[in-house]
């Protein structure tokens, strides 16, 4: 190898390759316009002497060390290792692995009769004749009452949150295993599709397919202000007949606006349905 020195080239022997090798840079601080570099000092190699099980990045670069509070820092995972998406992970039941605790401490022992869901069936498979809502069954003390709804958007969560000791179990029918009782409300909105969803629920619970189940009734929230059309008055009428009770619920525009429910000044319809199920909880079951 040779170098130009004075416009003449001249050999380069082995102890002058030697040295070139050993001139690197050290990175001294950061600024908006990029990093300062200056000559490596011989306390600064020192400093940045290789490490044992340190790996360094194939290329020209990996000569230079990052320095951070005097220590010499390793390159991390990837972010793709880091989601598991690439790389071996954890076994699950190993600490550190996803849903398991770290210490054997921060592991929750389940009281016993806590409420657990057991299993799903859903509305195609559900008991005859079929209806929009499937079956859940759990074990253990579960809500004193149930909320179901008979199809999307029917208010259960809203009237879930002004009723005490309440749950909501959406579009299921909650049944307790191995055995027990369950009081569930229904609810549906005020429109036709609603009503005939309520309707099949209802003939689903009258055909004795669901005997762990006491339906204490039906709450039909309005689904428009104003009062019902005839059609629809007609067709609650009709559908009602088979079911102990219907709660009929009037607009909120309230509950439109995204207020909470119990902020907002409810009608008395509303307040009649808190203290039904209020005294149903406290009758007991089949009362």
């Amino acid at each position: 190898m040779q170098a130009a020195s004075g416009g003449r080239a001249r050999p380069v022997g082995e102890a002058g390759l030697r040295r070139a090798r050993r001139t690197t840079v050290r990175t001294v601080g950061w600024s908006s316009r990029g990093a300062a570099q200056e000559p490596e000092s011989r306390a600064s190699r020192r400093l940045t002497m290789p490490v044992a099980g340190a790996r360094s990045i194939p290329n020209v670069r990996s000569r230079s060390r990052l320095l951070l509070g005097g220590r010499v820092m390793r390159p991390s995972l990837s972010g793709a290792q880091l989601r598991g998406k690439t790389g071996p992970g954890p076994s699950p039941g190993t600490p550190g692995a996803p849903g398991t605790a770290m210490y054997p401490s921060q592991q929750q022992v389940r009281p016993a009769g806590a409420f657990v869901a057991q299993g799903v069936v859903p509305a195609e498979r559900g008991p005859s004749p079929k209806s929009a809502l499937g079956v859940v069954t759990y074990s253990g003390q579960g809500p004193a009452l149930w909320l179901s709804s008979c199809h999307g958007g029917a208010g259960a969560s809203t009237l879930a949150a002004l009723l005490p000791a309440c749950g909501s179990a959406g579009r299921y029918w909650p049944v307790p295993v191995p055995q027990g009782r369950s009081r569930v409300l229904l609810v549906a909105r005020g429109h036709a599709s609603g009503l005939l969803a309520a309707q099949a629920a209802m003939r689903q619970w009258a055909a004795r397919g669901l005997p762990s189940v006491q339906l204490l009734g039906l709450a039909v929230v309005a689904d428009a202000p104003g009062k019902r059309p005839k059609p629809l008055a007609d067709l609650l009428q009709l559908i009602t007949g088979g079911v102990p009770r219907v709660w009929d619920l009037p607009w909120v525009e309230g509950f439109r606006l995204g207020e909470p429910p119990n902020a907002v000044k409810l009608p008395a319809a509303y307040s009649r349905l808190i203290r039904d199920m209020a005294g149903a909880i406290s009758a007991g079951p089949d009362n």
